[in-house]
């Protein structure tokens, strides 16, 4: 699969979105032993990210002036990544596949597998982008982590998921996250009987 080095455009984002959404819809309704094994997720989204390479190409490409951090990036490491590197010396990751998480209240009568992140990769064709691997995560968020953030909004639960636990700080923050945030209800209250 090649890289490519174009900006991401609304409907590429749009596309990721439509895939994220099918694949909720999977994972909740059809996934596990038995199927349907995590349904009671259904008023448990969080957020769901765009994360990892995509991510970070979406933000290496915005105006300089939206950059809060800089960092260095070795020569070796742009030879054995095939990253680019533009006129203006900024290093730009590009799009090999994708990467989204589905961040969920977690819930303790059915947790989300830790290992491998309950990951699903779904080959995908994309109108603009050709085709891509989309690797879907789902994270099931404690109330630990939930009340570490400074308020009780999706986006300051993420970041306190990125901050807090130890995929988030390994993996996930390395690059870029950026994510659509559903509002919540109070997601560390005791589950419902069903």
């Amino acid at each position: 699969m090649t890289r490519t080095f174009d900006p991401l455009q609304t409907g590429d984002l749009q596309e990721i979105r439509a895939y994220a959404l099918d694949e909720l819809e999977r994972f909740l309704y059809q996934a596990g032993n038995p199927p349907g094994k995590f349904a009671h997720y259904q008023d448990r989204l969080i957020a769901i990210c765009l994360c990892q390479g995509a991510a970070q190409h979406f933000v290496d490409l915005l105006p300089e002036d939206a950059f809060d951090t800089e960092i260095e990036v070795s020569h070796e490491r742009i030879g054995k990544k095939g990253l680019r590197v533009r006129p203006d010396d900024q290093v730009i990751s590009g799009v090999k596949d994708i990467d989204v998480c589905l961040f969920f209240g977690h819930d303790d009568r059915t947790p989300i597998p830790v290992r491998n992140h309950c990951i699903k990769t779904v080959p995908s064709t994309f109108q603009r982008l050709g085709h891509r691997d989309v690797d879907f995560l789902k994270k099931g968020v404690g109330c630990h982590v939930v009340q570490h953030a400074t308020q009780r909004t999706p986006q300051e639960i993420v970041k306190s998921y990125l901050q807090h636990t130890d995929h988030g700080k390994t993996s996930l923050s390395v690059k870029e996250v950026r994510g659509r945030f559903v509002p919540r209800h109070d997601l560390c209250a005791p589950a419902l009987a069903d």
